[in-house]
């Protein structure tokens, strides 16, 4: 099993100058949400949290950035389950569970940019999560420039160059009659573009978008760091396997197939003829959809 914190460590390091570990291997795939129709019996529930786990207050990530030698603070507007949950999240716990503590790690949203300005010196790198440029990420920016600090820019999506614009529209299914649908994805590709190209370098997820992002960014680093589950998510999921095998691989008798999509791309793929196309009509066929904008 692929250790998460090593996978974190590894990018933070590669963008501080020092290279400690060698190229990396595949991790385990990303599980963002389970679907509530099983296809298996006898499966334990999912765990309840009283809270999300990133609510934790300014002081305390501040402390915890401060507590170690080395820090790195990741910029993203407004934390959420998607891009923040799996780009920024897991990498800082990431990061803060290196029993060895050399990298003190954290975040901070859009209205909290203000507040790390008077230590941007201190810090060892900076990293733009999908952050579109304006006011405050200039000030935060100008002044890492000042002092040299390393700067990175981080997404997981192609939404950084404007050439896609029309590629997006189309794929989310828009109506690309509107204007202002028009306006508003050249707006924030346009800004996403704008704090990418003041960046050191970059991170996401594949080979493909690291080549767009190496292109944009003139040639400049660009390192691929998967998504990848943290401890808590890695537990449900072992113990969903153990269930499945202490019961011999149960299962109810009719056919599922999962749908789990990131974004509305999926009003224009292939699963909504899936069940006209099922090999075997005499079975129970059921298709629980979950991604963004629904689920069920």
């Amino acid at each position: 099993q692929y250790c998460a914190n090593l996978i974190a460590l590894k990018i933070v390091f590669r963008a501080i100058g020092e290279n400690l570990w060698g190229k990396s291997s595949s991790i385990l795939p990303t599980i963002s949400q389970w679907s509530n129709e099983k296809m298996f019996d006898l499966l334990p529930a999912a765990p309840v949290l009283d809270s999300v786990p990133w609510d934790v207050s300014l002081e305390k990530r501040t402390t915890a950035l401060f507590s170690r030698p080395r820090r790195v603070v990741w910029l993203y507007n407004t934390p959420d389950t998607s891009t923040f949950r799996y780009r920024v999240f897991n990498m800082v716990e990431a990061l803060q569970a290196d029993p060895e503590k050399r990298v003190g790690a954290t975040w901070f949203s859009g209205d909290e940019l203000d507040s790390i300005v008077p230590f941007v010196s201190e810090l060892d790198v900076i990293i733009v999560a999908r952050f579109c440029y304006g006011a405050a990420l200039h000030r935060v920016i100008a002044r890492a420039l000042r002092f040299r600090i390393k700067i990175v820019f981080e997404s997981d999506d192609l939404v950084f160059d404007i050439d896609y614009v029309r590629i997006v529209i189309e794929s989310l299914g828009q109506n690309a009659e509107e204007s202002r649908v028009w306006e508003s994805w050249f707006a924030y590709i346009g800004r996403l573009n704008a704090s990418l190209k003041l960046c050191d370098g970059g991170i996401t997820t594949n080979e493909y978008l690291a080549s767009r992002m190496k292109n944009t960014l003139s040639g400049k680093s660009v390192a691929v760091i998967p998504n990848f589950m943290n401890r808590q998510q890695q537990a449900y999921s072992e113990a969903l396997l153990a269930a499945k095998q202490e019961s011999g691989w149960h299962r109810r008798g009719d056919i599922t197939i999962g749908y789990f999509s990131g974004s509305p791309t999926h009003n224009r793929d292939f699963c909504g003829s899936c069940a006209g196309n099922c090999p075997r009509p005499e079975e129970t066929f059921r298709r629980p959809i979950t991604g963004s904008g629904f689920s069920g």
